[in-house]
């Protein structure tokens, strides 16, 4: 035999040998340590199987707390809504239920009687501004306009019956006033949930229910969300740690409370991102990001990245079953614009550009309305992106892109603090979307050295804190920063 074949065969039978050695080497530590391996794994099983039940009561648990009218401890009763659009919401979903159509002047009136059609709250403190809008010679009128609202000497009238009614402006003619009043926020909210409420028509649990349907919504967001990021680490640990961070550390968890828009554009967002990435489902998706057009006409946006997604790869037939609900979800937009304002391009929110950079900073930066002061384990969210583009590009580019555009035209709007609401309420549909890249924190450098990874733990617990404080009891934090207001002693 050659000195060359002599060689090639020792190679080879010290590999054979390696390769009968390995089980060997492998198996016998196994071997000793099995009972108490398995025990730990089974331990851990148990808590990653009750993990997603329990993040599910926490972020119920601000239901606990009714309103300031309760009378038991901590205010402990059914939810009631109270502030900002709130009343508003409920009142176009009793006017659906109670008359079968969006023309609000009656039920603002019985509001003004006592009614609970604005919730518990507003049936005691009637004195209720209508968020309604007109289109008078192709202009924009809200309500608001034509009423002196802010000055109750002047406005809030009582006639004999105690009944409260608002009187025009002195300059304005109760004659020019249209008699029809129509709602000053798109209606998809209150079409979309009717049919889930019809059971508590003309009832007290009516208000309750309503907003118990928004922390559905946010836990449904939540589940989604761990099925989006499950193939993305190994560590089970670590996708519990990243869903706990985006929903308990974030808005998300006191949005979940109220009766707004944002807890459903979150869930359909999320949801739909996940059955397009993960499951590779196409009309589905359509549908979802076509009911979030129905609640807010700039939700549409998202259905641009997945598209791009779509035709990139020359799938052509599932890019058109995506298009076509959010297609027919436009075209009912546009015709219930022309029913109640009389033309399909006449919103109930007129669109009015700002200052990009002040609307990016505020949205980031501000005490009031700013996602770092309210969620700080933002700074670590962004601090991974890069790693996340680096391992995962097709996700991070489409969840990326879908983020951006929702926060670029959030900005750009004039009012991108959202009014008199709790933190950065306008982008809270995309937030989940900035935190799934926290499943890449423990691979980055700072991570390794125990200071780092105590400050990470930190702005993580900040961040649950300062949501947890304000989702209990929420109505004493909308419109501040509950941490500094508690340490200002404004509170």
């Amino acid at each position: 035999m050659s000195p060359r074949l002599r060689r090639r065969s020792a190679r080879w039978s010290r590999m054979s040998e390696c390769m009968m050695d390995e089980p060997v080497r492998t198996l016998t530590p196994a071997a000793v340590s099995s009972p108490q391996a398995a025990a730990r794994n089974k331990l851990h099983a148990w808590a990653d199987r009750l993990f997603a039940p329990l993040l599910g009561v926490l972020l119920l648990l601000p239901h606990l707390f009714g309103s300031p009218l309760s009378s038991r401890l901590l205010h402990l009763g059914l939810p009631r809504v109270l502030t900002g659009d709130e009343p508003h919401y409920l009142v176009m979903i009793n006017s659906l239920l109670d008359d079968g159509d969006l023309d609000l002047r009656n039920n603002y009136e019985k509001v003004h009687a006592g009614s609970i059609q604005a919730g518990a709250w507003w049936a005691v403190y009637r004195k209720l501004d209508h968020h309604t809008v007109w289109y008078v010679a192709g202009h924009r009128v809200r309500w608001h306009a034509l009423y002196d609202w802010q000055h109750p000497a002047a406005c809030w009238q009582t006639d004999p019956a105690g009944r409260v009614y608002p009187l025009p402006q002195a300059d304005v003619s109760p004659a020019a006033i249209p008699h029809s009043e129509f709602p000053a926020h798109p209606p998809g909210l209150a079409l979309l949930l009717a049919p889930f409420l019809f059971v508590f028509r003309e009832s007290n649990y009516l208000e309750p229910a309503a907003t118990l349907c928004s922390g559905v919504a946010v836990i449904v967001g939540m589940l989604f969300f761990r099925r989006l990021i499950q193939t993305l680490t190994p560590e089970r640990w670590v996708v519990n740690a990243a869903t706990l961070v985006a929903f308990l550390g974030t808005p998300a968890w006191f949005y979940g409370r109220t009766l707004y828009a944002e807890p459903y554009l979150l869930a359909f967002a999320i949801a739909a991102y996940s059955l397009a990435l993960r499951e590779k489902v196409h009309w589905l998706p359509g549908c979802l990001i076509a009911l979030g057009t129905l609640l807010k006409p700039p939700f549409v946006l998202l259905i641009l990245p997945l598209l791009a997604n779509r035709l990139l790869q020359r799938r052509l037939k599932e890019s058109a079953a995506m298009v076509l609900p959010v297609l027919v979800s436009l075209g009912i937009t546009v015709g219930l614009n022309a029913a109640m304002y009389g033309g399909w391009s006449r919103f109930p929110i007129a669109f009015e550009s700002g200052d990009l950079g002040k609307g990016a900073a505020g949205l980031l930066l501000s005490p009031r309305h700013g996602l770092i002061p309210f969620a700080p384990a933002a700074i670590l969210a962004l601090a991974c992106w890069p790693r996340f583009i680096r391992e995962n590009c097709c996700d991070a580019l489409v969840l990326g892109c879908a983020a951006i555009l929702y926060f670029v035209l959030m900005a750009l709007w004039c009012a991108w603090s959202g009014g008199f609401c709790y933190g950065p309420r306008l982008i809270v549909p995309v937030l989940p979307f900035l935190f799934i890249a926290l499943v890449k924190l423990t691979t980055l450098r700072v991570y390794r050295h125990r200071i780092s990874k105590a400050a990470c733990a930190g702005l993580c617990a900040l961040s649950v804190l300062v949501n947890l404080i304000g989702s209990m009891a929420y109505w004493e934090w909308v419109g501040t920063h509950p941490l500094m207001e508690l340490f200002t002693g404004n509170y």
